[in-house]
């Protein structure tokens, strides 16, 4: 787990069946692909989370380095039951990540900053999923 506090609440990032939680005082965010993912949010003001997004003046942490780091008491996941989180983008260019077993629809998503409808037919679903388990197979091998 990450913590970065601010003014406006204290962020975390987490590891969860879903995915890479990015939260802000317990409440949840949104859901992303990787860790670094979820810190660039919080740096690009692209959490969600009005009072931080519009905030001006303020540093954002660059990357997780600038994030203070702690080990969970308890790993609520066992390394079996690791997401498949597939990579999306919204026509607005927002990217985000949804975890297979939470598509509910294979034809739509909705993106959660702007909440544009992002369409997948089956084919294209199939090759994202492909695309995304070789991407982890090939971060496991590392």
């Amino acid at each position: 787990m990450w913590f970065y506090e601010t003014t406006v609440g204290t962020f975390c990032i987490r590891y969860m069946r879903e995915g890479y939680g990015l939260f802000v005082d317990g409440d949840n965010l949104h859901w992303d692909w990787d860790e670094d993912s979820a810190a660039d949010r919080v740096f690009q003001g692209r959490t969600g989370h009005a009072p931080w997004d519009t905030l001006e003046g303020v540093q954002r942490p660059k990357d997780l380095s600038e994030w203070r780091s702690q080990e969970p008491t308890a790993s609520p996941v066992r390394p079996n039951d690791d997401p498949l989180i597939i990579p999306l983008e919204c026509a607005c260019g927002h990217a985000f990540g949804e975890s297979v077993a939470r598509i509910r629809s294979v034809q739509e998503l909705r993106c959660p900053f702007c909440r544009a409808v992002v369409r997948l037919d089956r084919d294209r679903l199939l090759e994202l999923i492909k695309e995304a388990r070789e991407k982890r197979s090939k971060a496991g091998r590392r």
